[in-house]
Formats: structure tokens, C-alpha cells, sequence
């Protein structure tokens, strides 16, 4: 504990000496709150390909790592210029992960990183918040998802927790999303060691935070504003699925979903178990999966009912069981809205027991291509008022 205190300390004196060093000229436009992604034209970013620099002390490769992920599940194209006055975005050295929402007066727009420690998920949700999408615990309706404890948060960053307005921003039909990259970890910006943000859903409370990836919800959110095509036609996209941004004649799906409408479960990796639905009855069922690679399945049993499951691992292959991320683990879809992320089962957890709020449950794995076999034990109960 002491060796970690002072390493973070050694970080706080080195970024604190490079902003007021190089960065404190350009630090703190005024930051304004507004929510969800925004209305408002005027705060959007006209261009599909954004222009950015990266001040020399700062990793250019963490950063165009971010900006390649957010590319890649959009039809934004980021661009690197060696000048900053030729860039729309620079990135500069600063004390926190912190930057204006949406378009200002004031171009080139700057987004600070901190030297240390790095994090390719705040990179994409600063840059995602540039843009004008706005964080996850800020929607309007957090209410029913989270608790913010105000009195644990340093007086500074309260502005960063402030309750959206439902009239300037639009959520586009998304659900809330604790794995939204655009939201605070449960500690973020804690005066008190104590916890600032608590989950209504106690699964998902360490992983408010941590993604490293865009969500589902979070490229909508971002192709819907800046990537829609209305005059080009398409056919009606099912289960959440919308119109894709590179190919606006066919539909942007879930993962585990493919077709031009999103139709078609898409088929298993071959390694996977190839079986894909399974009907989930009062006697208890137990099945072997393989789940090494990209893999899915389905439990449903009939409306009225919920369905208790136990997942654990048997064998992980040469997996690292201390590594928890999207690429490392099972994906459990628990809610009634599938576009909503679900919870992680890693390795580091040998066995999951829950109990689904709702008549249907899928797993998604992602894995590298190795031997892992899962065990699920599953059965349907009935639902008493």
C-alpha cells in the first residue's frame, strides 16, 4: 500500500510539473454542462474527418489507438497533423482527463491527458465528450440506475455529476448503460475514499469505469448524430440494430446478430459449442459449452418465469485468469434490453450464480482461440407476486 502511494504521488508531482510547464496557457475554457449527445447543431462538429495534434511529452500511440477504436464503429476519420493550427482537436499534457462538451468558439478544441497514468478508455471517452456526447451517469434518468453520493466528490469535478437536461440532449432510444464508456468509475474524483457513485444493479458495480471499448449504445449515440443517412434507403432494422454508417444500405447490429436487418443469429466460432438456444424447463439442466473465441447462446423459458443459472469454468486453456476485460471474458445478458451491456464473468472468478430478472439470458464470449470449457447449471421459476 505504501509502495502504491508513493508511485501515485511521483505521478501527481510529474504531471503537475508538465501542466504548469506547457499546458496551464490553454487550461480551463470555461466547461458548460449539457447532456446525453447534444441538439443543439451548433455544438456539433460539421466534419466527418477530424483533424487532430498530440503534444510532443504525450503518447501520439495511445492516442491514435483511441481514435482508431472509435473510428472503426463509426464514419468518423481521424487525421494527424503535425501543426496545431492546422488541427480541429489537439490533445495536451494536463493534470486530469478533462475537456469542453461538445463544439466551442474557441478552435483548435483541446482535450488534457495526464502523463500518467494511461488509460485508452478516458482518451476515447474525452474525445467521445468533444464531440458531444455527454457521460453515462448524467442522463436524466439515473435515478432508477445509480446513487451519486455528492458529498464524496472534490468540489472541482461536481460540475462533471450535474443531472442532464432532457430538453437539449437526446439519447436516441438507448437504454442506460453502466459499461458506457462515457461513464465514471465508482471512484472518480473521491475526496474521501469513499465510494461516489453506487449501482442500483450490484453486478455491475465494478464495472462502471473500465471499458475500453465503445458499447453498442455508445457508437449509436454517435453514428446516429453524426453518421445517419436519411435519404438513402434501407430496410427496418430489428432488435436495436440501426442504419450503418459505412454501409447505409443495411443495418448495424449487435455483435451476435447478423443479416442486412439483423434477422440472423450469427453463427458460433468453430471452436464454439455449436449449439446456440436452449429452452430452460423446471428441472435443473446442466450442459458443457466450448467457449473459446467469439461464441453465443440463449436461455428462454415463458413470460412469467425467471431463470437461475450457475456458469463456472472447468478449463481456461492458457488464458491469463488475472486479466478482466471485454476481450477476456463472458458477457451475461440479463436485461430486457439486449443492447444494453451486461455483466462480465472472468476467469479470475471461478463460478456466477444469479438469478434473471426476466425469462431470457445470453452469454457472449470473447476469448482467444484456446480450449476454455464452461459449465452451466440452469432452471426455470416461476414468478411470484
Amino acid at each position: 500500500m505504501r509502495l502504491c502511494s508513493i508511485i501515485f504521488f511521483i505521478f501527481e508531482i510529474v504531471n503537475t510539473i508538465v501542466v504548469n510547464n506547457t499546458a496551464v496557457f490553454y487550461y480551463h475554457d470555461s466547461i458548460r454542462q449539457k447532456r446525453g449527445i447534444l441538439k443543439d447543431k451548433q455544438h456539433i462538429w460539421p466534419e466527418k474527418e477530424i483533424t487532430y495534434y498530440v503534444d510532443p511529452v504525450l503518447d501520439h500511440s495511445l492516442i491514435k489507438t483511441a481514435l482508431s477504436r472509435i473510428s472503426k464503429e463509426t464514419c468518423l476519420i481521424f487525421r494527424y497533423k503535425l501543426q496545431k493550427n492546422k488541427a480541429l482537436f489537439i490533445y495536451l499534457p494536463g493534470k486530469y482527463y478533462e475537456t469542453n462538451l461538445g463544439r466551442r468558439r474557441e478552435i483548435p478544441h483541446k482535450i488534457f491527458i495526464p502523463l500518467f497514468p494511461h488509460n485508452i478508455g478516458k482518451v476515447m471517452r474525452e474525445t467521445m465528450r468533444a464531440l458531444g456526447v455527454d457521460y453515462e451517469h448524467n442522463r436524466f434518468d439515473r435515478i432508477y440506475h445509480i446513487k451519486i453520493n455528492k458529498e464524496n466528490i472534490q468540489p472541482y469535478f461536481l460540475k462533471f455529476y450535474t443531472l442532464e437536461n432532457a430538453f437539449i440532449s437526446t439519447n436516441y432510444d438507448t437504454n442506460y448503460d453502466h459499461r458506457s464508456i462515457m461513464h465514471f468509475s465508482q471512484y472518480e474524483y473521491t475526496k474521501t475514499l469513499q465510494k461516489v457513485i453506487i449501482s442500483k444493479d450490484h453486478l455491475m458495480q465494478h464495472l462502471m469505469g473500465k471499458s475500453r471499448y465503445l458499447t453498442f449504445n455508445d457508437a449509436k449515440l454517435l453514428n446516429k448524430k453524426y453518421c445517419s443517412f436519411p435519404f438513402i434507403n434501407h430496410l427496418p432494422c430489428f432488435f436495436k440494430g440501426y442504419q450503418d454508417p459505412r454501409v447505409p444500405t443495411r443495418c448495424k447490429c449487435l455483435p451476435f446478430l447478423t443479416g442486412n436487418q439483423c434477422e440472423i443469429i450469427r453463427p458460433n466460432d468453430p471452436q464454439c459449442t455449436q449449439r446456440i438456444i436452449f429452452s430452460v424447463v423446471e428441472r435443473q439442466q446442466n450442459i458443457i459449452v466450448r467457449v473459446g473465441g467469439k461464441c453465443s447462446f440463449y436461455f428462454q423459458t415463458e413470460v412469467g418465469s425467471r431463470i437461475i443459472m450457475n456458469l463456472k469454468f472447468l478449463s481456461i486453456g492458457n488464458i491469463d485468469r488475472k486479466i478482466c476485460n471485454e476481450e477476456n471474458s463472458i458477457e451475461v445478458k440479463y436485461k430486457k434490453d439486449i443492447s444494453s451491456s451486461g455483466y462480465l464473468f472472468c476467469p479470475q472468478k471461478n463460478e456466477f450464480f444469479f438469478t434473471s430478472p426476466i425469462n431470457v439470458v445470453s452469454l457472449i464470449s470473447t476469448f482467444p482461440n484456446t480450449n476454455i470449457r464452461l459449465l452451466i447449471s440452469y432452471k426455470k421459476i416461476k414468478i411470484t407476486n
